[in-house]
């Protein structure tokens, strides 16, 4: 359990970097976003070489010990962790990154585990509110470090009165830590729990490029998919509404490549043969529509409006087929 809190703290705990290199800052940012990949990602060997390098040129930077400190304490080397604790209070005792490191600090005790893990337990089950009164009292209020920030507005976004207030949240950390696959996702996430499909895959697809090795790409791919899908439908019927039937055939037809398995995207297609009055094709559509789903009462009543143009009969009798 102690080794899966810290790993999962330092996520984006090395994100807080403070701009106070003063080795050249292309070389220096360029290490320090190679320690918040194997941080993310969890390779170690990314991160030690990367602090060597550092420590070789900017020895006292907060960053570069705040990075030795969370190595450390992943490592197991307590009395190590705490000798560069100290040292930050020393060399940074008002920053955010010292604050943040006292955070880890605290939580890799064990009392402050079994209260972690108690948030992350009401989290999990869908207490959601429950969830934010104990992360609350354990930070007393929204937590100094980013990688619990980025945990606790991940929970209010599952709130959906609080979901604008989170992405909001979020979308500041994303500015004070650019290039973190982990904070992009969060967002990507809240968008997609929001319904903006837009802003979901622009996110999502962000955080696939940044973190191709982090343990949050499989969820990220099926959200990805999922809101690639819904997004082409929604732009497909607006397509549609504009009578742009072209447009939106390419949109349905991308659509059915993301998803085969869903009925909506063969739907579109169906009300675009509509708009081009080709009955017989639409007739296609729709039957199979239903064959994917037989509750889509869009697709009933496309076929009920093309049996209408043939005869009233024809469609009375599929209208009383329905409910044999």
């Amino acid at each position: 359990m102690h080794k899966f809190t810290l790993n999962l703290l330092t996520i984006s705990l090395g994100l807080a970097v403070m701009s106070m290199a003063k080795a050249t800052p292309t070389a220096y940012q360029l290490l320090m976003s190679q320690i918040r990949l194997g941080e993310d990602s969890h390779r170690e060997e990314l991160v030690e070489q990367s602090l060597y390098r550092l420590e070789l040129v900017e020895p006292n930077n907060p960053d570069v010990v705040a990075a030795r400190f969370r190595y450390l304490l992943r490592k197991g080397d307590i009395d190590g962790a705490h000798k560069q604790l100290a040292r930050l209070s020393l060399i940074a005792p008002d920053s955010k990154i010292y604050k943040a490191s006292r955070t880890v600090m605290r939580l890799s005790s064990l009392e402050g585990r079994q209260a972690l893990q108690m948030a992350r337990l009401q989290a999990i089950s869908g207490r959601y509110e429950e969830a934010i009164v104990s992360y609350d009292k354990l930070f007393n209020g929204v937590p100094s470090d980013v990688g619990m920030a980025l945990e606790y507005w991940s929970a209010v976004a599952q709130i959906a009165s609080r979901r604008n207030e989170a992405i909001s949240q979020l979308k500041k950390l994303n500015i004070d830590n650019p290039n973190s696959g982990a904070i992009l996702g969060a967002l990507g996430q809240a968008y997609s729990q929001k319904g903006d499909r837009a802003n979901a895959v622009a996110n999502l697809e962000k955080a696939l490029a940044l973190g191709p090795h982090s343990s949050n790409n499989d969820k990220w791919n099926s959200l990805l998919k999922v809101n690639r899908y819904w997004l082409a439908i929604q732009q497909g019927d607006a397509a549609l509404k504009a009578n742009n039937p072209d447009r939106a055939e390419r949109l349905f037809q991308q659509a059915r490549n993301v998803d085969n398995t869903d009925s909506y995207a063969v739907l579109g297609l169906g009300d675009v043969a509509m708009a081009r009055k080709d009955y017989p094709a639409a007739e296609r559509y729709y039957q199979q529509t239903l064959r994917m789903d037989s509750g889509n009462t869009n697709a009933v009543r496309g076929l009920a409006n093309i049996y209408r143009q043939q005869s009233p009969e024809k469609a009375e009798a599929f209208i009383a087929s329905l409910s044999a």
